[in-house]
């Protein structure tokens, strides 16, 4: 009988190449799935990268930053653009006393507040960094902050004049002291930088306002307007102190953008948001002196570590080498303080007005230590820091000019005056509160007596501003005490 059909061996080689034949097949398959997955993502990642994106920090609208990416400004309309695909949607920005926020808007139904545009609506509602609002005065450039939401392809670099650095725009640079300067500009700015991970040194500050802008609608003389043009263009705590970057405003950037003959500025990378005060985020409630009396409340969520951060990145820009504080002898500087607030001179000034006597004191009862008076708001800040570092024992009345003491050498000691108040349970809120996370120096709170508290009146207003005296027993226990817990930490 005749054998047919296919031998065993030649059908295990059919199978074997065709087995081989398939492996091609899905290899070259794969190949391309991979190499059009590959094309699809890069035509993706360049439809998309002009659009508009950002992430936030912070919990609520009144202190949340926000740093953008491809956020638009148009010169003609002064608003702000934010441009999204066609078919993007939106992710909750936060969650506003527990409900989700999905964008900036202000509510549909205007409420009557005092501030930045509470009665318009618009897609950002963010602060603009420096004060917070609350003053009456014209400040036109708070129109820009909203912004509209579009669908769509984006205007590109074509029509717009580019701002390629990672920039945050400020509200206004406030000369009138230099403990306000540090608190609602340099401090918020350097922490806000330090969240989103930036490099404050190579950050381009740009204000809304020039100094001329912001300063033209109040009282304020020609002196303080020259201050403030020093302060951004000279070797001030801005600039260079604080950006390598020389310091812009809005206004130039527009005129500049006409200049090109272009319709809108394109920042690349941008930080909006954050109010004056805004690092401290949810300290700023408007009943705060009873929020920070009450130690239950205290809502503090510590900065300590940041506040050594802008000590040593002070330090390292003025080439100022840090000592430990030393208390064989102790160097003891008492703030003399100067000016009363915006010039009234019904109010106190807020200063020690027996500061002589305690300079004699301090001198007369702790041997070998070394003690001045110094008044530093006329001395340079190169200067104002040399001392501080050098300083072991920092007295000073309470307020934006006992900020200077963040720039102490590690171990040194604050001995802050408290607040004159009638109701002395709130006296030490501002010692307590804002500065109880920092580690490496000490505070010291020296707690006034009516007594010791010049203004007689129970106006609140008048009262917080009232000069003080010090009793000798009082101050020199303090001191002591200091250099005794110094030697017991042996820093």
């Amino acid at each position: 009988m005749k054998k047919t059909g296919v031998p065993l061996v030649n059908l295990f080689g059919i199978i074997f190449v065709g087995l081989v034949f398939l492996q091609n097949i899905q290899n070259f398959l794969m190949r391309e799935h991979r190499y059009e997955s590959k094309f699809a993502s890069q035509l993706g990642f360049l439809r998309l990268k002009n659009f508009s994106s950002h992430k936030c920090f912070g919990s609520r609208k009144e202190t949340r930053s926000c740093i953008f990416k491809n956020l638009y400004f148009d010169i003609t309309t002064k608003k702000f653009e934010y441009y999204v695909a066609p078919d993007a949607f939106e992710v909750p920005v936060s969650f506003d006393h527990g409900i989700s926020q999905y964008s900036f808007s202000i509510p549909s139904k205007p409420v009557k507040r005092r501030g930045k545009g509470f009665n318009r609506e618009g897609f950002l509602f963010l602060h603009a960094g420096g004060r917070r609002g609350k003053s009456q005065r014209n400040r036109f450039w708070y129109d820009p902050w909203q912004a509209t939401l579009l669908h769509g392809p984006s205007p590109g670099e074509n029509s717009s004049l580019v701002i390629p650095d990672t920039a945050i725009l400020w509200e206004s640079v406030s000369p009138n002291s230099f403990g306000h300067l540090l608190v609602d500009n340099i401090i918020p700015i350097f922490i806000i930088s330090r969240f989103f991970g930036l490099a404050v040194e190579e950050m381009q500050i740009i204000l809304m306002a020039s100094c001329e802008e912001h300063l033209s609608s109040t009282n304020s003389s020609k002196i303080a307007v020259a201050w403030c043009n020093k302060l951004i263009n000279s070797s001030g705590l801005v600039s260079p102190g604080l950006t390598n970057k020389s310091v812009n405003n809005l206004s130039k950037l527009i005129q500049e953008t006409q200049t090109n003959k272009k319709r809108k500025i394109l920042f690349r990378k941008v930080v909006l948001g954050g109010g004056g005060l805004g690092m401290w985020l949810h300290l700023q409630e408007s009943d705060y002196h009873e929020k920070y009396a009450d130690p239950g409340k205290r809502d503090s969520r510590g900065y300590g570590f940041f506040f050594r951060e802008i000590q040593q990145h002070f330090y390292k820009q003025y080439s100022i080498r840090e000592n430990l504080a030393s208390f064989a002898t102790p160097n003891v500087v008492v703030l003399d303080k100067h000016g009363s607030r915006g010039g009234n001179e019904k109010l106190g000034e807020r200063k020690i007005a027996n500061i002589d006597s305690v300079v004699q004191w301090i001198k007369t009862e702790i041997p070998g230590a070394h003690v001045s008076k110094i008044n530093f708001q006329p001395l340079s800040w190169s200067s104002q820091l040399d001392i501080l570092s050098k300083t072991t024992i920092f007295i000073t009345p309470r307020g934006s000019v006992s900020f200077r003491m963040l720039f102490l050498p590690k171990g040194a000691y604050a001995i802050v005056v408290s607040k004159p108040t009638s109701d002395l349970s709130e006296s030490n809120w501002e010692s307590d509160c804002w500065f109880r996370y920092q580690t490496y120096f000490g505070i010291l709170n020296y707690q006034l007596s009516k007594s010791e508290i010049a203004t007689k009146t129970e106006d609140p207003k008048i009262l917080e501003d009232s000069d003080i005296y010090l009793t000798r027993t009082k101050i020199i226990s303090l001191i002591r005490q200091a250099i005794t817990l110094q030697m017991q930490e042996g820093v």
